[in-house]
């Protein structure tokens, strides 16, 4: 046999070599993809936080404001809820009370909240599956 010639232990060492690095490519790629879906279940539970955080304040606020007078203020209050500058105009005009408003915003956070719900749903089965790999992923 000659030197350059590689033989059969050659051959298979040297497949060996690169299913082994493709092999920790591939847990890589798996780990980076299940820290991903773990980042996104951390926002989405931090989102959670905020959105339940805005119904306490927004019940507060709405006693709140039914006590105080300056319009100003008030004004600032409901937009820093993400009421709509239309429907602050529409309270101010009496043509729509401020209590519709509020539960019209709770309304809308609550339908956030479960859009949260569902996604956090999808990512946990995701994991639970265990086998989350990007090329994988199945759009509906």
């Amino acid at each position: 046999m000659s030197k350059n010639k590689p033989t059969h232990r050659d051959v298979i060492d040297a497949e060996l070599k690169k299913t082994k690095s493709e092999l920790v490519i591939a847990k890589h790629r798996k780990a980076k993809l299940r820290n991903q879906i773990k980042g996104m279940m951390e926002k989405e539970r931090r989102r959670r936080s905020i959105v339940l955080t805005c119904i306490i304040i927004c019940i507060l606020v709405v006693f709140w404001l039914l006590s105080y007078t300056r319009t100003e203020t008030w004004q600032t209050y409901l937009r820093a809820l993400e009421i709509s500058i239309e429907d602050i105009r529409n309270i101010i005009s009496d043509k729509v009370p401020l209590v519709e408003i509020i539960e019209k915003q709770t309304i809308t956070i609550q339908t956030q909240i479960e859009g949260l719900n569902k996604a956090k749903t999808m990512c946990e089965r995701m994991l639970e599956s265990g086998n989350v790999s990007f090329d994988e992923l199945q759009v509906e």
